[in-house]
């Protein structure tokens, strides 16, 4: 037997065999080993020729020699080429070989082998994308280009300068030609150019020009948006020998019409002109002014005369403006001017910051009406000694305007005869300088006697006290209760 069985066994390995006898007439058995080994097998490979990938990767087609009758041998295995470049017989190492089939397992191979084969170079198809461009005159033409290399490859493309073939000017889809194209690049080795030129199309769009040499005027406030602008307009950024005129009718324009420094005016309404203005986008100018405040007009003459008692009214404070505001008059209604000629201004004040404070002033005349005030100096009634001169005292004359109008003042004393005992007025007239006249004043002037008045008073005090003796004594004493000036002449003829 066999490990215990009684077949025969083809596999190798090592058995137990034990031999017995089977004859009935004899006995016995013996022990020992069988030993079958392997046989040997050969693995070999053939690699295939591939295009550049990229990579090392190789296949191939494995071969096994060696097999014993009935045995299908196989073999797997890893192939990578040496590198990844293009070339003739590069060496292919084959590792990991694996044997299969019916039996493998009976066999010993070699677990490496190597084979040959070749890496051709990877078609290579460059293709270009216009870059739009604005017009700058020129045919000179900008591309991107790109290809179908493998991913992670140093490849580059050179090429002749790219022109637009069929217009240089504006437009959509100018045609492109791109020539002399080739590569360069570590891995360029790798590839095999297909074209050498190609085409491709971009936009040309129109060149931004500008206008110089214009200033916007600042203007006063006039509730309106329209500008002014001065200078000589002139195109900037026209290419030589390109033939553009500025054309059309400019109109300015305030960003909006009220007061304020360095306010936006944009300027419409020029166009372009000449055969190459459809190569060019024309920038209306934007510039900057001012707009100052308006200075609004203050109506107002000169009002009519007044007097010295009116006060002042909206009869002569009417200054007149044609915006809405504030009107602060000096001096304010309700004031009493001092006579002559004074002055009245107004200040107003506009609701509306686009117009400035303004002021006027005007003349009126204050007519005089204030009659003077004559004051007496001195005592009313006076009394002087008959025959004693007469000073007069004189008066003191107050005016609301005039000053010193005592010396203008009439003094009327013509009826007084101090030599004449009596009752006289004395008169003081004056007018002022308007004309306009003071209350008469009257001073009453007593001429009297005091002396002979105190001897009559003498003589009478006696006669009561003495009796009377005869009847010139009663007559005498009569006469003394006359008045003063009788009765001194009485006494005078008694005696």
């Amino acid at each position: 037997t066999y490990d215990d069985s009684e077949t025969e066994p083809t596999n190798a390995g090592t058995y137990a065999v034990v031999a017995t006898i089977t004859n009935p007439n004899y006995s016995g058995s013996k022990s020992g080993e069988l030993i079958i080994d392997k046989a040997t097998a050969e693995v070999t490979a053939s690699a295939n020729d591939k295009v550049y990938d990229g990579t090392r990767s190789a296949e191939v087609t494995f071969g096994v020699s060696g097999a014993v009758s009935g045995d299908t041998l196989t073999a797997t295995g890893n192939a990578l080429f040496n590198d990844k470049n293009v070339g003739d017989e590069k060496d292919v190492n084959v590792t990991s070989i694996v044997l299969e089939g019916t039996g493998a397992e009976n066999y010993t191979y070699n677990e490496t082998t190597t084979a040959k084969a070749n890496i051709t170079a990877k078609n290579l198809t460059v293709t270009a994308t216009g870059v739009n461009k604005i017009y700058d005159g020129l045919a000179n033409a900008q591309v991107t280009f790109s290809t179908n290399k493998i991913e992670g490859d140093t490849v580059n493309v050179l090429s002749g300068t790219p022109f637009f073939s069929s217009s240089h000017d504006v437009g959509n889809n100018r045609d492109i030609e791109v020539s002399n194209i080739s590569l360069n690049g570590v891995d360029a080795t790798n590839y095999t150019l297909v074209n050498d030129t190609t085409n491709t199309t971009a936009n040309i769009t129109a060149k931004e020009i500008t206008i110089t040499g214009l200033t916007a005027e600042n203007k006063i406030y006039n509730g309106n948006t329209t500008a002014e602008i001065i200078g000589t307009p002139a195109l900037q950024g026209v290419i030589n020998g390109d033939t553009v005129t500025l054309d059309g009718t400019s109109v300015a324009t305030f960003s909006d019409e009220n007061v304020a420094n360095e306010k936006t005016v944009t300027v419409t309404g020029y166009t372009l002109g000449g055969v190459s203005a459809p190569n060019y986008s024309l920038t209306q100018p934007i510039l900057t002014a001012n707009i100052t405040q308006a200075t609004p007009e203050i109506t107002w003459a000169n009002p009519v005369s007044i007097t010295d008692k009116d006060n002042l009214s909206e009869t002569q404070l009417n200054a007149e403006v044609s915006v809405v505001g504030t009107f602060v008059y000096t001096p304010a209604i309700g004031a009493i001017l001092p006579v002559g000629q004074n002055t009245l201004s107004v200040e107003f004040t506009p609701d509306s910051t686009n117009y400035s404070i303004v002021s006027k002033s005007v003349t009126i005349n204050v007519t005089d009406t204030t009659a003077p005030v004559i004051v007496l100096n001195g005592a009313n009634p006076q009394t002087i000694e008959a025959g004693s001169p007469y000073n007069e005292s004189g008066a003191v004359v107050t005016d609301n305007h005039d000053t010193n109008l005592s010396v203008n003042m009439i003094i009327d004393s013509s009826n007084v005869d101090i030599g004449v005992l009596g009752e006289y007025t004395v008169t003081y007239n004056v007018s002022d300088t308007a004309g306009n006249p003071a209350i008469e004043v009257i001073r009453t002037l007593n001429v009297t006697d005091t002396i002979a008045q105190d001897s009559a008073e003498t003589a009478v005090s006696a006669y009561e006290d003495a009796p009377i003796t005869n009847l010139t004594e009663v007559a005498s004493a009569e006469a003394l209760k006359a008045p003063a000036d009788t009765a001194v002449t009485s006494v005078l003829n008694t005696t």
